[in-house]
């Protein structure tokens, strides 16, 4: 149990970071400066900065709206400011190659895009400013060791996200009487309004959530529960067929290497539940994944429209293959044409193919790179313990069957999150074998 004091100042932190956004303005900076200086202070004291981390990432799970405060790059300001007091010279970091390698990337593709379009420098390296979240890493690594540190990470994550879902499957609920969250509403492909704004760490929480559900010696029930409603409220509020896609690919694949239960009974289990999803649900599992075939085979609706994204970008691909065409930034007005928002086409959309856009062959190349380090290590917890590597690997199935319309590695919202795993991979690595936190993996 916490203490007193300790919660005070979670709660302190917690306002502090309320401030620091609502205080952002451009008439306010030597308070903002203040705020944000208090709660390094603060933060300092404890390692707590994780948490207030996700909060901030999620923009207090969008009751702040992070189009008016920006959060985000205060957010970005302190990762680098932790990583920075956390970077130790001596100490060997599994993935450090890897980040720094792609932070060279990043600042390369910042001159990138000014000798070909002629973006401003500055501007440039404010469009880059999300790969600065990589840092976090750092931050991880260094305070985060034991295996009490990982549990009450975990606690936390599972909680929040239990309780973002919550939120978000409120407000979907309520939409016409109320509206209380900062997030882009849309039309619902089947009769409800939806958002997906927020899930991507829903589903973050849904898959370390799963994966307790196999991995405790006595089957903790409300894991299961917590699960059940996150996946409920996926389907029914984000109504993202790449999510779900996703979701059944990474379920399948826990079936499969599970040794809790049987595979013949669980892979029942789940058939039920869908089915009874169905049956309740005004949304269905089925049609929106069945819409995605029509859309495809008539290149009409979402699909047809994303094909056309592809043919754009792959036509820049193709006169810019070894280093893309850059990274832009929307300040920069040239941006609107370059990277087809004109059209309102957008990167986000097409997954790796927009990042191949930015960063070409180079940055494809430091891709497989970064996954095959993930999967290696990956292997080697499956090889000590698989029940620890459950997570882990349910988790990057996910992030690889959604490549081709959900980058995870490159997104701003989500890079965090791929921190946190890597962070997690490796002090779960480290704790199965033994070994110091200054030994290299080899």
């Amino acid at each position: 149990m916490l203490s007193k004091n300790v919660i005070f100042e979670y709660l302190i932190v917690f306002a502090s970071a309320i401030l620091v956004g609502v205080t952002s303005t451009k008439t306010d900076y030597v308070i903002t400066f203040l705020l944000m200086f208090a709660l390094i202070l603060l933060l300092l004291r404890k390692k707590i900065f994780l948490f207030v981390a996700i909060l901030m990432n999620e923009s207090l799970f969008y009751f702040v709206d992070p189009n008016k405060i920006p959060i985000i790059n205060i957010l970005i300001i302190l990762v680098v400011f932790f990583a920075v007091i956390s970077f130790k010279i001596k100490r060997k970091y599994y993935f450090k190659n890897a980040i720094l390698i792609l932070l060279v990337i990043s600042i390369f593709e910042v001159i990138n895009s000014y000798i070909i379009n002629g973006q401003p420098l500055i501007i440039g390296i404010y469009a880059v400013k999300s790969f600065c979240l990589y840092l976090f890493y750092f931050y991880f690594i260094d305070n985060y060791k034991s295996i009490d540190d990982l549990q009450s990470v975990e606690k936390f994550i599972i909680i929040t996200g239990f309780i973002a879902s919550l939120i978000y499957f409120t407000q979907a609920i309520l939409y016409d009487k109320m509206i209380f969250l900062h997030v882009d509403f849309f039309n619902a492909r089947l009769g409800n309004v939806r958002f997906y704004t927020g899930f991507t760490y829903v589903i973050f929480s849904f898959f370390l959530t799963i994966s307790k559900i196999f991995t405790q010696k006595a089957t903790k029930w409300y894991f299961l529960l917590i699960a059940v409603f996150e996946f409920i409220s996926i389907i029914f509020v984000s109504q993202t067929r790449n999510f779900l896609i996703g979701i059944i690919i990474g379920l399948l694949w826990i079936i499969y290497i599970q040794k809790k239960f049987s595979k013949i009974w669980f892979s029942l289990a789940i058939i039920l539940f869908i089915i009874i999803v169905i049956y309740l649900g005004d949304v269905s599992l089925i049609k929106l994944i069945y819409s995605v075939y029509l859309e495809s085979v008539d290149k009409s609706g979402t699909v047809g429209f994303r094909i056309k994204e592809i043919e754009f970008y792959w036509n820049q691909i193709i006169n810019h293959p070894i280093f893309g065409v850059g990274i832009y930034s929307t300040k920069f007005p040239e941006s609107y044409y370059i990277t087809g928002l004109v059209h309102k086409y957008y990167l986000s959309d097409v997954g790796i193919i927009g990042f191949i856009f930015q960063t070409g062959l180079i940055g494809f190349i430091w891709l497989v790179y970064f996954i095959s380090k993930i999967i290696s290590l990956i292997i080697k917890v499956y090889v000590k313990d698989r029940d620890s590597s459950l997570f882990f690997s349910s988790f990057m199935v996910y992030c690889l069957a959604t490549i081709f319309s959900t980058f995870y590695f490159g997104l701003l919202n989500s890079i965090i999150y791929i921190t946190v795993m890597i962070s997690m991979l490796e002090i779960e690595y480290k704790q199965l074998y033994k070994k110091d936190f200054n030994w290299n993996i080899k």
